[in-house]
């Protein structure tokens, strides 16, 4: 492989890595704008049912999306941990394979969860950048836990000094 296209490999697992980031600290600070436009224009997130009876959904479009993360955050705060990623790159494409867990509390009740799963993904290279072109979500765990949520202040208040 010629160093330019390795080069153009690295950059790309970087930029979908940072992607990734990005897509975990807007729903968890409920952005859901900004999370949203991690999507291509006709973006899909789909959740697949799970053993213990969770139905299957599906969100399309950026308007969809937005409004999805929104809604969700009204009752729920929560922090999604997402582990190494293994990215398949092929030109303007790529997919990946995530392990993630989700630790959430509801609001009024102070209700807790635990939610581990996996994220199927692809992806393409928009003018913009690299954009998911459609999630899928498998949840495979789900548990009651104590989380204390996280202070949507952290976004502002919490930044590192350069």
């Amino acid at each position: 492989m010629a160093d330019a296209d390795r080069l153009a490999r690295i950059e790309a697992h970087l930029e979908l890595l940072n992607l990734e980031g990005e897509y975990a600290r807007t729903w968890d600070i409920a952005d859901g704008d900004g999370w949203a436009a991690l999507y291509t224009d006709d973006g899909v997130f789909e959740m697949l049912p799970t053993r213990s009876g969770k139905r299957a959904f599906w969100v399309e479009g950026r308007e969809r999306l937005a409004a999805f993360c929104h809604d969700f955050n009204r009752g729920t705060e929560g922090l999604h941990l997402l582990h190494t990623p293994s990215f398949s790159i092929e030109g303007e494409r790529a997919r990946s394979w995530i392990h993630f867990e989700f630790r959430s509390r509801r609001g009024e009740s102070g209700e807790t969860g635990h939610v581990a799963g996996i994220y199927n993904v692809s992806y393409l290279r928009t003018d913009a950048g690299w954009r998911i072109r459609h999630r899928v979500e498998q949840g495979v765990l789900r548990s009651r836990d104590e989380f204390t949520g996280v202070p949507r202040e952290v976004e502002t208040q919490g930044r590192p000094r350069a």
